[in-house]
Protein backbone atom coordinates (compact mmCIF):
# COMPACT_ATOMS: atom_id res chain seq x y z
CA UNK A 1 0.00 0.00 0.00
CA UNK A 2 1.46 3.32 -1.06
CA UNK A 3 0.84 6.85 0.17
CA UNK A 4 -0.89 8.19 -2.92
CA UNK A 5 -3.73 10.34 -1.58
CA UNK A 6 -2.41 13.35 -3.44
CA UNK A 7 -1.14 11.43 -6.46
CA UNK A 8 -2.91 11.06 -9.77
CA UNK A 9 -4.74 7.81 -10.32
CA UNK A 10 -3.18 6.20 -13.35
CA UNK A 11 -5.47 4.60 -15.88
CA UNK A 12 -4.19 2.91 -19.02
CA UNK A 13 -4.80 4.55 -22.38
CA UNK A 14 -6.81 1.56 -23.68
CA UNK A 15 -9.30 2.03 -20.84
CA UNK A 16 -9.65 5.70 -21.74
CA UNK A 17 -10.21 4.84 -25.37
CA UNK A 18 -12.81 2.25 -24.52
CA UNK A 19 -14.78 4.99 -22.79
CA UNK A 20 -14.62 3.39 -19.36
CA UNK A 21 -13.46 6.64 -17.81
CA UNK A 22 -14.61 9.96 -19.13
CA UNK A 23 -12.11 12.83 -19.55
CA UNK A 24 -13.73 15.02 -16.84
CA UNK A 25 -13.31 12.22 -14.34
CA UNK A 26 -9.67 11.70 -15.29
CA UNK A 27 -9.06 15.40 -14.69
CA UNK A 28 -10.71 15.16 -11.27
CA UNK A 29 -8.50 12.23 -10.24
CA UNK A 30 -5.53 14.61 -10.39
CA UNK A 31 -7.04 16.51 -7.44
CA UNK A 32 -6.00 15.67 -3.87
CA UNK A 33 -8.24 13.35 -1.89
CA UNK A 34 -9.24 16.25 0.37
CA UNK A 35 -10.10 18.31 -2.72
CA UNK A 36 -12.22 15.51 -4.16
CA UNK A 37 -14.06 15.14 -0.83
CA UNK A 38 -14.87 18.85 -0.90
CA UNK A 39 -16.20 18.53 -4.44
CA UNK A 40 -18.62 15.76 -3.40
CA UNK A 41 -20.59 18.57 -1.74
CA UNK A 42 -21.05 20.46 -5.02
CA UNK A 43 -24.66 21.53 -5.49
CA UNK A 44 -24.56 20.42 -9.12
CA UNK A 45 -25.48 16.74 -9.03
CA UNK A 46 -23.38 15.92 -12.12
CA UNK A 47 -20.24 17.47 -10.57
CA UNK A 48 -20.97 15.81 -7.23
CA UNK A 49 -21.43 12.42 -8.92
CA UNK A 50 -18.10 12.74 -10.75
CA UNK A 51 -16.42 13.63 -7.45
CA UNK A 52 -17.91 10.48 -5.87
CA UNK A 53 -16.46 8.39 -8.71
CA UNK A 54 -13.08 10.07 -8.34
CA UNK A 55 -13.24 9.40 -4.59
CA UNK A 56 -13.81 5.68 -5.20
CA UNK A 57 -11.02 5.57 -7.79
CA UNK A 58 -8.55 7.26 -5.44
CA UNK A 59 -9.44 5.08 -2.44
CA UNK A 60 -9.28 1.84 -4.40
CA UNK A 61 -6.01 2.95 -5.99
CA UNK A 62 -4.59 3.20 -2.46
CA UNK A 63 -5.42 -0.51 -2.16
CA UNK A 64 -3.86 -1.33 -5.55
CA UNK A 65 -7.18 -2.40 -7.02
CA UNK A 66 -7.71 -2.36 -10.81
CA UNK A 67 -10.66 -0.38 -12.17
CA UNK A 68 -12.87 -2.50 -14.45
CA UNK A 69 -16.11 -0.62 -15.07
CA UNK A 70 -18.60 1.92 -13.88
CA UNK A 71 -22.17 0.84 -13.37
CA UNK A 72 -24.58 2.90 -15.47
CA UNK A 73 -25.67 6.03 -13.65
CA UNK A 74 -29.29 5.97 -12.65
CA UNK A 75 -31.46 8.94 -13.51
CA UNK A 76 -33.40 8.30 -10.30
CA UNK A 77 -30.43 9.01 -8.04
CA UNK A 78 -29.69 12.42 -9.59
CA UNK A 79 -25.95 12.03 -9.03
CA UNK A 80 -26.04 11.26 -5.29
CA UNK A 81 -24.61 7.78 -5.77
CA UNK A 82 -22.19 6.04 -8.03
CA UNK A 83 -21.10 2.45 -8.45
CA UNK A 84 -17.75 1.16 -9.69
CA UNK A 85 -16.29 -2.32 -10.17
CA UNK A 86 -12.69 -3.21 -9.30
CA UNK A 87 -10.71 -6.42 -9.49
CA UNK A 88 -7.49 -7.81 -8.13
CA UNK A 89 -5.44 -10.84 -9.06
CA UNK A 90 -3.33 -10.66 -5.89
CA UNK A 91 -3.02 -13.02 -4.17
CA UNK A 92 -6.09 -14.59 -5.85
CA UNK A 93 -8.81 -13.19 -8.08
CA UNK A 94 -11.44 -11.07 -6.37
CA UNK A 95 -14.07 -8.63 -7.61
CA UNK A 96 -15.11 -5.65 -5.55
CA UNK A 97 -18.17 -3.50 -6.09
CA UNK A 98 -17.91 -0.02 -4.68
CA UNK A 99 -20.94 2.13 -3.93
CA UNK A 100 -20.43 5.80 -3.05
CA UNK A 101 -23.38 7.71 -1.65
CA UNK A 102 -23.91 11.34 -0.78
CA UNK A 103 -26.98 11.14 1.43
CA UNK A 104 -27.58 11.91 5.08
CA UNK A 105 -27.85 8.26 6.15
CA UNK A 106 -27.07 4.85 4.73
CA UNK A 107 -30.13 2.61 5.12
CA UNK A 108 -30.83 -1.13 5.18
CA UNK A 109 -32.36 -0.74 1.70
CA UNK A 110 -29.10 0.71 0.37
CA UNK A 111 -27.13 -2.27 1.67
CA UNK A 112 -29.74 -4.79 0.46
CA UNK A 113 -29.55 -3.35 -3.07
CA UNK A 114 -25.78 -3.88 -3.14
CA UNK A 115 -26.10 -7.42 -1.78
CA UNK A 116 -28.61 -8.20 -4.52
CA UNK A 117 -26.26 -6.86 -7.20
CA UNK A 118 -23.50 -9.28 -6.15
CA UNK A 119 -25.36 -12.10 -7.92
CA UNK A 120 -25.27 -10.19 -11.20
CA UNK A 121 -21.77 -8.75 -10.79
CA UNK A 122 -20.27 -11.90 -9.17
CA UNK A 123 -18.60 -9.76 -6.50
CA UNK A 124 -16.76 -11.06 -3.44
CA UNK A 125 -16.55 -7.75 -1.61
CA UNK A 126 -18.90 -4.79 -1.27
CA UNK A 127 -17.41 -1.46 -0.30
CA UNK A 128 -19.95 1.16 0.75
CA UNK A 129 -18.55 4.67 1.04
CA UNK A 130 -20.73 7.31 2.68
CA UNK A 131 -19.94 10.98 2.95
CA UNK A 132 -22.30 11.12 5.96
CA UNK A 133 -23.35 8.59 8.58
CA UNK A 134 -24.29 4.92 8.54
CA UNK A 135 -27.40 3.84 10.45
CA UNK A 136 -26.92 1.12 13.04
CA UNK A 137 -29.67 -0.87 11.30
CA UNK A 138 -27.65 -0.85 8.06
CA UNK A 139 -24.58 -2.21 9.88
CA UNK A 140 -26.68 -4.87 11.61
CA UNK A 141 -28.13 -5.96 8.27
CA UNK A 142 -24.63 -6.14 6.74
CA UNK A 143 -23.52 -8.21 9.73
CA UNK A 144 -26.42 -10.64 9.21
CA UNK A 145 -25.51 -11.03 5.53
CA UNK A 146 -21.86 -11.65 6.37
CA UNK A 147 -22.80 -14.29 8.96
CA UNK A 148 -24.75 -16.27 6.35
CA UNK A 149 -22.65 -15.75 3.18
CA UNK A 150 -19.06 -15.43 2.00
CA UNK A 151 -19.57 -11.76 1.18
CA UNK A 152 -17.45 -9.15 2.91
CA UNK A 153 -19.14 -5.78 3.36
CA UNK A 154 -16.84 -2.88 4.22
CA UNK A 155 -18.37 0.43 5.28
CA UNK A 156 -16.60 3.77 5.35
CA UNK A 157 -18.33 6.89 6.65
CA UNK A 158 -17.58 10.60 6.55
CA UNK A 159 -15.26 10.42 9.59
CA UNK A 160 -13.24 7.64 7.92
CA UNK A 161 -12.98 9.65 4.71
CA UNK A 162 -11.79 12.73 6.57
CA UNK A 163 -9.11 10.74 8.41
CA UNK A 164 -7.95 9.12 5.15
CA UNK A 165 -7.80 12.50 3.42
CA UNK A 166 -5.47 13.75 6.18
CA UNK A 167 -3.31 10.60 6.13
CA UNK A 168 -3.87 8.13 3.29
CA UNK A 169 -2.35 5.32 5.38
CA UNK A 170 -5.38 5.55 7.67
CA UNK A 171 -7.18 3.44 5.05
CA UNK A 172 -5.19 0.50 6.42
CA UNK A 173 -6.67 1.07 9.90
CA UNK A 174 -10.20 1.36 8.49
CA UNK A 175 -9.87 -1.91 6.57
CA UNK A 176 -8.30 -3.60 9.60
CA UNK A 177 -11.28 -2.52 11.72
CA UNK A 178 -13.71 -3.82 9.11
CA UNK A 179 -11.74 -7.09 8.77
CA UNK A 180 -11.90 -7.67 12.53
CA UNK A 181 -15.64 -6.98 12.45
CA UNK A 182 -16.16 -9.59 9.71
CA UNK A 183 -13.85 -12.10 11.40
CA UNK A 184 -15.84 -11.75 14.64
CA UNK A 185 -19.04 -12.64 12.77
CA UNK A 186 -17.61 -15.88 11.39
CA UNK A 187 -16.25 -18.09 14.14
CA UNK A 188 -14.91 -21.37 12.87
CA UNK A 189 -16.87 -24.30 14.29
CA UNK A 190 -14.94 -27.51 13.63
Amino acid sequence: MRNRATAEVTVSLPQQQEGKIEPNLLTLTRTSLAGVLTQTNDLDSRASGLALEALALKLMDLLDMRFVAARPRSETTDGIETGLIFESDQPVFSRWQVQCKKTEMLTVGDVAKEVGLTYLLKSNVIIIIRTGNIKDEARLYADAVMRKTNLCIVMLDGADLHAISVDSMHIKQVFSRETQRTKGLRPLDI
